[in-house]
């Protein structure tokens, strides 16, 4: 579940979490044996904090910034309202078709609507077309603060963006960062300080990042 909290206490909490639908755990169970960077997945217990943030905040329509293998974009659309949708974007071909499959298969497919795409050339087509009212960004780091500011300033009052992986591994924590982790240190600075909206920091997984729209 987590790199941060130690291995027994990890399982504690994930025994007294709600389980996930059998279809997402087939789909987190193939992307670990067949998938490349299998790791980048976002995992059973995220997937849970994802949909609980989802049935708290009732949104409309979502925009998830990074598809990989379609288990968040899935454990979105499971919860989110009949009339909603779930808009993803992959950038990797190879990935996509493989998403793709795997949400053509889900008793989800109707609410999800995929692109194949780079994220910042289809991001402001999306928003100014859809009513997006919460954000995933799983995507490549050094983009975040780019995918983050074409959502911030469209989002109404409210609205949520999630952004994933924001702790690596503890190592934003380290005095001589490489680049990738400055550039995720960076971007959790950036949001900190925005004033458009409030944001905390998450020890879960790899680190989640919710900031709120004032």
């Amino acid at each position: 579940m987590s790199q941060i909290l130690n291995e027994t206490l990890s399982q504690y909490i994930e025994q007294y979490t709600s389980d996930v639908h059998p279809y997402l755990l087939k789909i987190e169970r193939d992307t670990h044996l067949n998938v490349l960077h299998s790791h980048m997945v976002s995992g059973s217990y995220q997937a849970k904090l994802l949909q609980m943030l989802c049935l708290i905040s009732n949104p409309t329509c979502i925009l998830e910034i990074g598809t990989f293998t379609g288990f968040a974009t899935m454990a979105f659309a499971e919860v989110i309202k009949e009339s909603g949708k779930v808009i993803t974007i992959e950038a990797d071909k190879e990935l996509f078709e493989i998403a793709k499959q795997n949400i053509s298969q889900s008793p989800w497919s109707e609410r999800i609507v995929m692109h194949l795409s780079q994220a910042n050339d289809i991001i402001p087509e999306i928003l100014l077309e859809n009513n997006v009212d919460m954000v995933f960004i799983d995507a490549d780091k050094k983009n975040n603060i780019n995918y983050y500011n074409l959502c911030v300033e469209k989002l109404k009052s409210g609205a949520l963006i999630i952004t994933d992986n924001v702790l690596w591994k503890g190592n934003v924590l380290h005095q001589n960062m490489n680049n990738q982790t400055k550039l995720i240190h960076e971007f959790n600075v950036f949001v900190n300080n925005d004033s458009r909206v409030e944001v905390m920091i998450l020890p879960v997984r790899d680190g989640l990042s919710i900031a709120r729209k004032k």
